[in-house]
């Protein structure tokens, strides 16, 4: 058995999608969660009060994870959610800072390369791996704590040996300091501060899907699918300019930015953040509620296309590579 303190979720960045390696990176800023898909046909006759026959239709394992807003671990949810890039140091004129920022970027009319992970479950004396996780959705949650979430799948469950050795990745928490801008022009974009924001809530799902092939039980392969993607927020304050926009569908330019602690000090400054610009249309004010003694609606805004700005996401850490 595997102690529950003891157990580990593990990673593994894959070369090949699908070809599995020995899963030895630990995020300690998030925790997964492994669930097994399989899907069982059965078969009654008539006549009969029980199945006669049953048999196996498709297998998979269902991935969640959830924890705080890490700087590093965003780093290996977008590169899987969003899409494969790599880092690029900050540098202070000549000096290495030893920060790396991650660009991110949402193309609406192309594929893209994204990374995936042999993901594991090791304890002392035994192990799993599930090969092809693909993290496929996220949510990024920030008011006075900041939590990242999400969900993926991977393929079957298989026992391995336990790997012997493991890598930490450890946390860099971002927030509860937030901001969130809201402009009429992609080129203003970070300009105009959104007053009384209680909470923010960014979601991206369903950024890609899977593909069975001819008789294949598991999947063998994964495409760009058109994901749901929506930023919302608790606002104290009046709403009547944001009941205009979801009359008018006037598209707006929105960023929330997330920082954490400093990463360099020298010539420059340099901090942990996340940071995602995002062409919306405001589409919902919800029903007024008491938020912490203060009256607030909900105002929900749909990321869109728009010609001037892809939705990006920049991350500040301190990896240099997964």
């Amino acid at each position: 058995m595997i102690p529950t303190a003891l157990a580990r979720y593990l990673l593994g960045p894959e070369t090949t999608p699908g070809t599995a390696v020995t899963p030895s990176k630990q995020l300690l800023g998030l925790s997964f969660t492994l669930t097994p898909s399989e899907e069982i046909a059965r078969f009654r006759p008539d006549g009969m009060r029980l199945d006669t026959a049953t048999y196996l239709t498709a297998k998979g394992t269902e991935v969640d994870f959830e924890g705080i807003l890490d700087a590093n671990a965003l780093s290996y949810v977008l590169a899987s959610s969003i899409a494969s890039v790599s880092p690029t140091q900050i540098m202070d004129d000549t000096t290495p800072t030893g920060a790396y920022q991650w660009s991110f970027t949402l193309d609406p009319t192309s594929s893209q390369t994204r990374r995936t992970y042999t993901i594991g479950l090791a304890g002392p004396s035994y192990a799993y791996r599930a090969a092809y996780g693909l993290l496929h959705s996220f949510s990024v949650e920030v008011s006075n704590e900041a939590k990242l979430s999400g969900s993926g799948v991977a393929r079957a469950l298989e026992a391995i040996s336990p790997p012997a050795s493991v890598i930490q990745v450890p946390a860099i928490p971002l927030g509860p300091t937030f901001t969130l801008t809201m402009d009429s022009t992609a080129g203003g974009i970070g300009t105009t501060a959104v007053q009384g924001v209680l909470s923010v809530t960014l979601e991206i799902s369903e950024t890609a899907a899977t593909v069975r092939t001819g008789s294949d039980l598991d999947f063998s392969t994964h495409v760009d699918a058109a994901p749901d993607a929506t930023l919302s927020f608790t606002l104290a304050g009046d709403v009547a300019s944001y009941l205009d926009l979801v009359r008018t569908g006037a598209r707006r330019y929105v960023r929330l930015t997330v920082t954490g602690p400093t990463l360099y000090s020298g010539g420059i400054n340099v901090v942990a953040m996340f940071q995602a610009d995002l062409p919306v249309i405001v589409e919902k004010v919800d029903k007024f509620s008491d938020e912490d003694g203060v009256y607030a609606a909900e105002i929900t805004a749909r990321v869109v296309y728009d010609v001037s700005l892809s939705p990006t996401f920049v991350v500040i850490n301190n990896l240099g590579a997964l």
